[in-house]
Parts: C-alpha cells; structure tokens; sequence
C-alpha cells in the first residue's frame, strides 16, 4: 500500500470515528483541551496566536479564542485569498463581521491580511496526529503550505480519538511540536503514560459504531 493509500484510509476510518461523537462530546473536550494548553510555556508565552474556526465536526475552538480574547491576545485564522488562490493568514477580531467561505469555512468578511511568520504559536486541526508529531490533514494540503511560512510552535488540536500509533507522512507534511487533547498532551519533553491507541484498537471502535 502507498502512502497516499494508508493516509486515505486513514481519512475514512477518522471521518466515521468524529461521525459517530455525540455533539455534546466536543465542547466539553474543547474545555479540558484549554485547561492542558494554557499550562504550556508556548502559550503562555505567545503574543499572537494563529487558531483556526472550527467546522461542526472537528475540535471546537472558542475555548481558545474566549480565552485569548479576555487575556488580550492577538488572533489570526486562516482565510482564502482569491487573488492568489490560496488560504493566508488574517487578524482576527471575534466580534467582527464574518462569511463563509471556500469549503464551507467561516473566515473574517473583511480579511487584513498578515505574514505567516507573524505569529508565535500555531493551533492546527487535522484528522489523525501521532506521539511524534505527524498530522493527517483533508487531503488538500492548505494547512502544510500555511505552516511552511513560519517558524512558531505548532500544537495540534484534537480529541483523544484522533490519536493513532502512527501516521503516515511525506517529507512534505509539516510536523507538530505538541499536540494537545482532552486527556492527555503529547511532544517534547512531554512525558505521557497513555500510548496513542493501536490501529487495533481503532478498529474496535469502528466495529462498535457500526453495529449501532
């Protein structure tokens, strides 16, 4: 199987795992995630913090973005500049108007762009991460290209049902630092008594959801 194979199965597999989450579970993971993250010198230490908004599927957002705005941070989310075909990076203001956009996404309606270097901490969302930093993104690869222009810190933001043993990766896909759940933060220096599950054990899970 090639790369480009496992990293689709993977999707498959991540996709009906978030399907099946009760829609209460997110928000309270986003709670616990936020309470894991702000004990980090990488956030506590970042003036500007590039997040993400978050669809109905993935790990919620506004923990962060309510805590970054009460602590006077700045904040910058991606958005899709037409002109160049491509997401970039745009302040973001919580109370400002927004839209949506390219692929269903919201974003700010009046973008001020910004360089990808700006920033001093990433949150990054994805499909599947691993205990050595690999991410599985949607396949469009928007995010990799985004975090090759920077330098920060990057901390994947998931629920713990996105953590897998391995992921599949290419000397293209960007690595993360840390990547932060509800129960547990994984990266360096982190020391974690839960070991990622098992593909195995991934696949318990989806032969309970199935016979639901």
């Amino acid at each position: 199987m090639t790369i480009d194979e496992s990293k689709s199965e993977l999707r498959a597999r991540m996709r009906a795992v978030l399907a099946a989450l009760a829609p209460e579970e997110r928000p309270a993971a986003a709670v616990a995630a936020m309470e894991r993250l702000a004990v980090l010198d990488v956030f506590r230490n970042a003036g500007l913090v590039a997040v993400y908004l978050a669809t109905p599927r993935e790990m919620p957002t506004h923990p962060l973005i309510e805590r970054c705005a009460r602590e006077k941070r700045a904040m910058a989310v991606p958005a899709f500049d037409t002109a160049v075909g491509r997401y970039r990076l745009a302040a973001f203001d919580p109370s400002a108007p927004r839209r949506r956009a390219a692929l269903g996404i919201e974003e700010p309606a009046e973008p001020r762009w910004i360089a990808e270097d700006a920033p001093d901490l990433w949150i990054v969302p994805g499909l599947a991460f691993d205990a050595r930093g690999g991410r599985l993104g949607r396949g469009g690869g928007w995010y990799d290209r985004l975090l090759a222009g920077g330098a920060a810190p990057r901390v994947g933001w998931a629920l713990d049902c996105q953590i897998v043993a391995s992921v599949p990766v290419t000397p293209r896909d960007e690595r993360m630092d840390f990547v932060v759940t509800e129960r547990r933060t994984l990266g360096p220096g982190v020391n974690s008594r839960s070991y990622p599950q098992t593909d195995e054990a991934l696949d318990g899970k989806l032969r309970k959801i199935s016979t639901c």
